[in-house]
């Protein structure tokens, strides 16, 4: 039974005190408002089973499984979500007498927050893989750059030079390769649960790469006097996405 067709069932019983001529327009209230209730079983019962196939497939153990499901979750959430919304629609166009009004109020907005989760359930589910898939390039890219400048090793002017010039071009590369991580994560919309982590990692994307250009063209003119300041900011936006206050908003 669903908290709504127990809420019926309780807030019927209490209609007992109402006038006589009241109580047949009320049970058929409750009547056809329990054969909604009754519809709303399945497509809850989908979100249930598509909420726990999507986290089952996010384990990091089943990292290498492939997908044989069908429908998808997030197909099988938007379906629920347009039936939730019709059956809540059907809930609102009932003939209600005034003794069941507040039954009504009730009803609606609990279905209505049903509906509500499930269409953020949905959007999480759409959202999550699109937004790993985008920063999987992420984590090579930045240890191919520490590879890049951890070389320290060259003798005379011409050689340290070259040493500048490649540590140049790496910054360049990482430059374009978090350009195209931003352009696809610009693409995406996020949840409301996700969107302080998708700002700050757009913060700390654009922060790199703003970084690394200034660092590359230093490098590449061979003026070092900044390039400490440069590094200090560079780390600063790398570390802005994992803050306590990132993390304190995910949670409000």
């Amino acid at each position: 039974m669903t908290p709504a067709v127990v809420l019926v069932a309780t807030l019927a019983a209490g209609c007992g005190g109402q006038r006589s001529s009241q109580r047949p327009p009320v049970a058929a209230y409750v009547k056809q408002v329990n054969t909604i209730e009754s519809a709303l079983v399945k497509p809850l019962e989908a979100v249930t089973g598509a909420a726990s196939q999507f986290s089952s497939e996010q384990s990091p153990s089943n990292s290498t499984i492939v997908r044989t499901f069908s429908p998808s979750p997030e197909r099988t959430l938007e379906q629920a979500w347009a039936r939730i919304l019709a059956l809540r629609a059907r809930l609102a166009a009932i003939r209600t007498p005034p003794a069941a009004e507040q039954l009504r109020t009730l009803l609606l907005g609990l279905i209505g927050g049903q509906a509500a989760l499930t269409h953020e359930v949905a959007e999480l589910v759409a959202f999550l893989p699109r937004y790993n898939a985008a920063l999987a390039s992420l984590g090579p890219a930045i240890r191919r750059l520490e590879l890049a400048l951890s070389r320290r090793s060259a003798y005379g002017a011409a050689a340290v030079q070259a040493v500048y010039l490649d540590k140049a071009a790496a910054l360049r590369r990482f430059q374009g390769e978090t350009g195209s991580v931003l352009n696809e994560l610009r693409g995406l919309r996020p949840p409301a649960v996700s969107r302080p982590g998708y700002a700050a990692q757009l913060a700390s994307l654009r922060g790199m790469n703003l970084s690394a250009g200034r660092l590359a063209g230093l490098l590449a003119a061979g003026t070092l006097s900044n390039v400490q300041t440069l590094l200090v900011q560079f780390d600063r936006a790398a570390a802005r996405s994992s803050t306590v206050a990132v993390q304190r908003a995910e949670i409000a």
